[in-house]
């Protein structure tokens, strides 16, 4: 009696240290996963080359159709992170080449761009410890910009023999509005390179502006996998 007594509580003692361990251990997974999903903020730096074409539907303003070219710095927050994916606040501030006019009639060549965005990423990019080689990512912001845009509903024109061109333009807008952004990620080094596709919304009705980016995010490529 006393052997199976002692029996007894032997299994009972090593079942219970069996669910013991695997309570610890499911426990522990999921420390390990709420870790790998939920992250302290990190900063993530890009540089690349841009492109913006604004495009009339209207024909007779399709001549004050302009490309502007230029170079882009980005700095980017992660707020919110997995291992493979986050939630982001990205600036883009570009210096851009190309005509466009000021309301006293003088050409202008030298502009800037800076929209404020808000990005959800996935893959690679992501993160500095994303390791899928590709990604991508979407999201909306805000474009600010000095660069002016003629307006064929609100826009005039006026002769003025003391304006380099002849012409005084009235009523212009500034490429400002909302900005969606979407595209594609891939290790790149020990970077990941990007391609950006991107839109904005000027409100101007006969107007469309796209544009595109090229850009390489430092430090956080294949060699910095784990």
């Amino acid at each position: 009696m006393r052997k199976f007594t002692f029996t007894k509580a032997l299994c009972s003692l090593l079942i219970g240290w069996v669910l013991v361990t695997v309570v610890s251990v499911d426990a522990e997974a999921q420390r390990r996963r709420r870790r790998s999903y939920y992250s302290s903020a990190e900063m993530m730096y890009s540089v690349g080359v841009t492109g913006i074409f604004p495009r009339y539907n209207d024909d007779l303003f399709k001549d004050f159709s302009e490309e502007y070219f230029g170079v882009t710095f980005s700095p980017r927050l992660n707020l919110m992170m997995g291992r493979e994916q986050s939630l982001s606040m990205a600036l883009y501030l570009s210096l851009l080449t190309g005509k466009y006019p000021d309301e006293e009639g003088n050409e202008k060549n030298l502009a800037y761009e800076l929209p404020f965005v808000l990005n959800f990423n996935f893959g690679a990019g992501a993160t500095h410890d994303a390791s899928n080689p590709f990604g991508g990512f979407f999201g909306l912001g805000y474009q600010f910009s000095n660069l002016n845009l003629i307006d064929p509903r609100e826009s005039t024109f006026d002769l003025d023999p003391n304006s380099p061109t002849g012409l005084r333009i009235s009523n212009l807008k500034q490429m400002e509005g909302f900005y969606f952004n979407g595209g594609f990620r891939f290790f790149l080094g020990s970077g990941t390179g990007n391609i950006h596709l991107f839109m904005v919304s000027t409100g101007i009705k006969d107007l469309r502006t796209f544009g595109v980016r090229f850009m390489y995010t430092f430090g956080n490529g294949s060699s910095y996998r784990r």
